[in-house]
């Protein structure tokens, strides 16, 4: 996890402009955060979550309970904004599930999809 702006630009790459424009809490650091992560690694998918989680942080615009989950492979990017109730460590594992399903689903669609496009070469 990278809770800092500085890391997320350092180890996700994602563009300070970005952060200063949109706000650590948005869509787009959530793919940005994806995208950076999955191409630092050298990974097939990543994942990236941005939110506040409180109990101090929120605003009108953005309360604590606001999470953006992204997903990112090399065919699409997918993103889930949500504004989860419950204390720090509720929306945290709110998001973290939120997350996770995120990957079942990539997984079980595109494992099928992989496994359609197999058969019908056959």
């Amino acid at each position: 996890m990278c809770y800092s702006n500085e890391l997320k630009t350092a180890w996700a790459d994602v563009p300070a402009e970005m952060i200063a424009a949109k706000g650590a809490v948005s869509p787009e650091v959530a793919v940005a955060l994806a995208e950076g992560i999955r191409r630092r690694v050298g990974s097939t998918l990543g994942v990236g979550i941005t939110g506040i989680a409180g109990p101090g942080g929120g605003s009108d615009e953005k309360p604590v309970g606001t999470v953006h989950v992204a997903i990112s492979h090399a065919g699409a990017i997918k993103e889930r904004g949500a504004r989860f109730p419950g204390d720090r460590e509720s929306i945290r594992w709110q998001a973290s599930q939120v997350a996770l399903d995120m990957v079942r689903m990539h997984f079980l669609y595109n494992s099928q999809n992989a496994a359609l496009t197999s058969a019908k070469r056959g």
